[in-house]
């Protein structure tokens, strides 16, 4: 059974998303004053993703990431054929950032659910102490600058993939923690004081610690901002909406799996196809960005529909 308010959730997340991959195909350097949030969506995906995890068997969830990987790789290079080669096939198929829409996603989530798993199968103390040395590591990994160091002179694509790996895999623990504090008995207050606990992390961490110079989910200031965001939603998590509202969000968070995967090659079609639409979508951002969630929602939805869901694995 969906919980509505994680739908909505789901929603929210979206449109920063495709607000920054608008403002990048258009080539802007500013004017998307969605981007600050942005760098936030994926980390919560992240804890959403592990909150839920236990609810679906292993090989459930590693064909729900590998099958759209391959499927959208296919249909990136279909697109730009120019990408074509023995090299980039390569590259797409370990990075997951060759083809025009960012794919690396499902890769690094793949591995963390394999590295979950795996700590599943130890002993509860080993795990939680594993999983805190993860955590230190990953920070002192981006706050020393090892890990800009080492990934940075990389090849683009692999830099973009794995020197994000330990910005994000803090996240794992993060959803795991929390789907674990939703299963004792705590008060609601206790509830609503954790959200404000993080932000307020947040913010001294943003005054007092340096930014870190990496991929752009690294630091302290993004972990406990993307857990305070999360940490709301599971405070609300027990209200009740509308039955219209509930159906509503219910369909936009069902297919917001699929807007993740077709928004970018549906930017860049238009952009691509009717230049003369680019003057429009630069002075009316807003709308712009309206119509390309309106367009990637429905290419989702018509896919599964049309297919009486036999495409369903693909964008939902």
């Amino acid at each position: 059974m969906r919980n509505p308010v994680f739908d909505v959730l789901r929603f929210l997340l979206i449109i920063p998303i495709v607000s920054l991959h608008m403002r990048i195909i258009m080539g802007a350097s500013s004017g998307n004053p969605l981007e600050p949030v942005a760098w936030y969506t994926v980390p919560v995906f992240i804890i959403l993703s592990f909150y839920f995890r236990r609810k679906k068997p292993l090989a459930v969830r590693l064909q729900r990431l590998i099958i759209p990987f391959l499927f959208w790789s296919a249909v990136g290079f279909l697109i730009s054929p120019r990408l074509v080669s023995v090299r980039n096939g390569i590259l797409q198929l370990t990075t997951g950032q060759i083809v025009d829409t960012p794919l690396y996603y499902l890769l690094i989530l793949a591995s963390f659910t394999l590295i979950a798993k795996f700590m599943d199968m130890l002993p509860r103390l080993l795990t939680v102490l594993l999983y805190a040395g993860i955590v230190l590591g990953a920070f002192t990994l981006e706050y020393s600058g090892l890990n800009a160091r080492v990934f940075s002179p990389k090849l683009p694509a692999v830099a973009r993939t794995y020197g994000r790996f330990a910005e994000l895999i803090v996240f794992v623990p993060a959803g795991l923690a929390f789907s674990w504090l939703a299963g004792r008995s705590l008060s609601r207050l206790w509830l609503m004081l954790v959200p404000l606990a993080f932000l307020i992390l947040s913010a001294l961490a943003a005054i007092i610690l340096p930014g870190t110079s990496g991929f752009h989910f690294g630091g302290l200031p993004v972990a406990f901002g993307a857990s305070a965001i999360f940490s709301v939603f599971l405070f609300l998590s027990d209200m009740k909406l509308p039955n219209r509202v509930s159906a509503a969000f219910l369909f936009l968070g069902k297919y917001t799996f699929g807007v993740y995967l077709t928004h970018y090659l549906i930017i860049l079609s238009v952009v691509t196809l009717i230049p003369q639409a680019i003057p429009f979508i630069s002075g009316h951002y807003a709308v712009s960005l309206l119509l390309f969630l309106f367009l990637s929602y429905t290419f989702a939805a018509a896919l599964d529909r049309g297919t009486m869901g036999h495409a369903a694995k693909l964008v939902s």
